[in-house]
């Protein structure tokens, strides 16, 4: 059952945030009435400025008369709440559904997604099966409140399979009875990088990138991981020096931090202009119709651009430390378990939600998927808690007289692949 709405969740059905309150509902029920460590200090403290977020950012929003009159916006009032609840409900997730479940859950929400982005392709494409069409900025959608929309609002579902990479190629050297796990995790992964071509997703290769960092310790030798990381910076340098690499979003990010006093409430006042990849030209940011872009790419200037600094500042409190945290509780476990394919989904997601967040308007673009990346966070701290039956904290190397980042191909055996779960 949990796979089915991971799947529909992934979709992105009409009516997916009721769906997505129902679970949240549910699980807190279901959570709330089995045994399980107490929320953490961490969780409390994120989850009550991501509280404080929602109720300024809702309040300053009506002061500017965008939701007014407020009982013509409770979705959207509502809908800033959420974070909140996500987070706070994700520490009970670990209790309703074994680890892996829940990667099953990912795995299915993923599946959904990339079923989304292909059919946008079919849609959009001239006839449907001409796969050598890309798209420069609209797209058609299966479905939903208008028949187009912005390709960089669809191209990051893709994204969810295009981590799967790093996922499946360590399953594939695996042990043979575990390689059939990897095939359709490669046959995604796959398909989600010809979409984020057609797409012409260049943050995808960030996304690629962030979620393949961790599994440089699979490599057997230190000069492996050392030359590859020289190789790949070279070549990011050449690309940059070269005009190859070029994204416009760094000046238009840089441009807007400069600006930021102009507009201390919001109100989406700030305005100027930026370069563009090609030198001879200049974008124009802010309000109208002659705007090369609204938005400043990134989720807490977004929310500055809206609101002012009392929302950002709350979100940046409730984050950076949850972040923190968060990766310290991979680094654990990679050292003590190794790399295994449970533990590069759950990276694989988190790397896409970092990329989300530093270089998209991601509460416009996908606001569903947001708020999930907050459920996920709370489930994470609840398995990296040492208290938490069955999770990483809780398990122990199948060869404790051996580390695992040292053992021939990547991680332990019985680590590759969608492994069982240890006894609850």
């Amino acid at each position: 059952m949990g796979s089915g709405l991971g799947l529909l969740l992934g979709l992105g059905l009409p009516r997916s945030f009721l769906l997505l309150d129902a679970v949240l509902l549910a699980l807190a029920w279901l959570g709330g009435r089995r045994p399980g460590p107490a929320p953490s200090r961490l969780l409390l403290w994120s989850s009550g400025w991501l509280l404080l977020f929602g109720l300024s950012y809702g309040s300053i929003q009506i002061g500017w008369g965008v939701w007014w009159p407020p009982r013509q916006h409770g979705p959207e009032l509502v809908a800033m709440l959420m974070p909140a609840a996500a987070l706070a409900v994700g520490w009970f997730l670990p209790r309703c559904a074994s680890r892996r479940q829940l990667s099953a859950w990912i795995v299915a929400y993923g599946a959904g997604a990339l079923v989304y982005a292909l059919l946008c392709l079919a849609l959009s494409r001239s006839p449907w099966w001409n796969v050598a069409q890309s798209f420069v900025h609209n797209v058609r959608v299966p479905w939903g409140s208008q028949p187009w929309m912005n390709m960089r609002s669809v191209e990051q579902r893709a994204f969810v399979a295009l981590g799967w990479w790093p996922v499946a190629l360590p399953c594939l050297w695996g042990l043979a009875r575990q390689r059939w796990r990897a095939v359709p995790l490669l046959v995604m992964a796959v398909l989600a990088a010809h979409a984020a071509w057609a797409f012409q997703g260049r943050i995808g290769v960030v996304v690629l990138a962030l979620a393949s960092l961790p599994g440089l310790w699979c490599l057997r030798r230190q000069r492996w991981r050392l030359g590859l990381l020289a190789v790949g910076s070279v070549a990011v340098g050449v690309g940059l020096a070269s005009g190859r690499l070029c994204d416009e979003r760094g000046w238009l990010q840089l441009g807007f931090v400069q600006r930021l006093a102009q507009a201390p409430w919001g109100g989406r006042q700030i305005a100027f202009t930026y370069r563009d990849c090609r030198p001879e030209l200049l974008n124009r940011f802010g309000p109208g119709p002659d705007a090369a872009a609204f938005s400043p790419h990134n989720l807490v200037l977004d929310l500055y651009n809206d609101a002012g600094w009392l929302p950002a500042l709350c979100v940046l409190l409730a984050v950076v430390p949850l972040l923190w945290v968060l990766l310290r509780g991979f680094w654990g476990v990679l050292q003590r378990q190794g790399w295994s394919a449970d533990l590069a989904l759950r990276w694989s997601c988190v790397a896409l939600v970092v990329v989300q967040w530093l270089l998209q308007p991601f509460w416009y673009a996908d606001q569903l998927m947001c708020i999930l990346g907050f459920l996920l966070a709370g489930a994470l701290l609840a398995e990296f808690n040492r208290d938490t039956p069955g999770g990483w904290s809780a398990a122990r190397p199948s060869h404790p007289d051996r580390s695992p980042l040292n053992h021939d191909g990547c991680t332990n055996p019985e680590a590759v692949g969608l492994p069982e779960d240890p006894p609850r």
